[in-house]
């Protein structure tokens, strides 16, 4: 994940949310991805949310490294938002005490009725992060292998997320993000 991370992110010149379903997972990207690259990256325990926001949209070379609660509510529109990275397809912990008791009513079904929604509603909104306004272009990666090969539920995960062209081959998107950010 990290070398393609930073692929990207060279490719994107900065420009990059990077969000993570854990706090370990972003903790490590960020200390891998800070020596390796030239351009700045914010991480979210470097500031409060809204200066980090702030500190991100005034800079078109950063990259911002965050976890679930950047997933939503955040906006930050035009050139200085070209990539958003998603480490892991985003299912709800199977500690939650709430979902946990949905489960037990739901029983066999519990994945297909309580896990599958919630993670495509999750990664429909982390992709959401990257369109704002129609000029808006940019690439979604998803580094999960789950999502290309899951073959019980994936096309339940694409199907939530916005219509766009798809690709696993990097040198690919590594091709639109130079010419969307050049």
């Amino acid at each position: 994940v990290h070398d393609e991370l930073a692929a990207l992110i060279g490719a994107a010149g900065g420009r990059t949310l990077a969000l993570f379903t854990s706090y370990r997972a972003m903790d490590a990207a960020i200390e891998a991805l800070r020596p390796r690259l030239t351009t700045p990256i914010l991480g979210q325990r470097d500031l409060p949310k809204p200066a980090l926001v702030e500190a991100f949209a005034a800079d078109e070379s950063a990259s911002l490294f965050a976890t679930m609660g950047f997933w939503q509510g955040i906006d930050v529109p035009g050139r200085t938002l070209s990539l958003v990275t998603i480490d892991r397809i985003p299912f709800p912990r199977p500690d939650d005490p709430v979902l946990a008791a949905r489960r037990e009513q739901a029983r066999q079904d519990a994945f297909r009725l309580i896990d599958l929604p919630r993670a495509s509603m999750m990664l429909a909104q982390g992709a959401g992060r990257l369109i704002r306004s129609a000029e808006d272009r940019g690439v979604v990666a998803v580094f999960d292998p789950r999502l290309a090969t899951a073959k019980r539920y994936r096309w339940d995960l694409i199907g939530a997320l916005p219509p766009m062209p798809r690709t696993k081959d990097r040198a690919e998107a590594e091709a639109f993000l130079r010419s969307v950010t050049a």
